[in-house]
């Protein structure tokens, strides 16, 4: 766990009982002191570069943007894992375990790039909270199939 908390490399979770553990894993990390986790850019002429996810893992990785005052989300899953990184903007990330009343709070900048991971079981949004687009890139450890979804609304 020590390349998953100090250098962000997800591991390979081929076993679904290894998945089903480090799900767990997750679920105690001090999201307060943890998160969010700071990237080191790279600039050259053309703009920048910002690695976001070494991966041991499969799955999918996207990109969207967001327009200002925009909120997506408020939703959960029982069986995926995703990482948020701020490329570009200003967002606010909202996260509570379901079951509890804690909202937990992060402000992400594009400036600093940085991610946050959502581990299943925590209702999250993201807002943008600057004037101008937000970018977003998304992974999660797996492909979206509309008939295996496994997202449920609710408010953070």
């Amino acid at each position: 766990m020590k390349l998953y908390l100090h250098r962000g490399i997800i591991p390979e979770l081929n076993d679904p009982n290894d998945f089903n553990l480090f799900n767990t894993f997750c679920s105690y990390i001090d999201f307060k002191s943890h998160y969010p986790v700071r990237l080191e850019q790279h600039p050259d002429m053309l703009g920048m570069l910002v690695e976001t996810s070494h991966m041991g893992v499969g799955g999918q990785l996207s990109f969207c943007s967001t327009l200002p005052a925009a909120t997506r989300g408020n939703h959960y899953h029982i069986r995926t894992l995703s990482r948020l990184t701020v490329i570009k903007g200003q967002a606010l990330v909202k996260m509570r375990k379901i079951g509890t009343k804690e909202i937990l709070e992060f402000n992400l900048d594009g400036n600093t790039p940085s991610y946050i991971d959502i581990p299943v079981w925590y209702v999250h949004n993201i807002t943008n909270i600057g004037s101008e687009p937000l970018y977003i890139q998304l992974w999660q450890n797996k492909i979206y199939l509309a008939e295996l979804d496994d997202t449920f609304y609710e408010q953070v």
